[in-house]
C-alpha cells in the first residue's frame, strides 16, 4: 500500500514541523538550519518517511512524544 506523505508533518510525532520553505520562505529562515539535530532522532524517523518530510522543533529537542502509529 503506497501512503501519501505530507511534507509539512513530522514524521516522527506527526505534528507541524514548522519548514520555512514549504511556508515560501527562504531555508535560510528555517529553524532548522540553525539547530543541531541529534542522531537518536534522526534514527527515529521511519524509514519508509527519510528524506521525505522534516522533524518538528520539539522532537528534534527531544520533547514531542513518539508517533502512535
Amino acid at each position: 500500500m503506497h501512503e501519501n506523505i505530507d511534507p509539512a508533518i513530522c514524521p516522527v510525532c506527526g505534528g507541524d514541523n514548522g519548514c520555512a520553505l514549504l511556508a515560501g520562505q527562504p531555508i535560510e529562515q528555517c529553524w532548522c538550519m540553525r539547530t543541531r539535530i541529534p542522531k537518536e532522532v534522526l534514527s527515529a524517523i521511519p524509514a519508509e518517511r527519510r528524506g521525505k518530510a522534516c522533524v518538528c522543533q520539539a522532537c528534534a529537542a527531544g520533547s514531542a512524544p513518539a508517533r502512535p502509529d
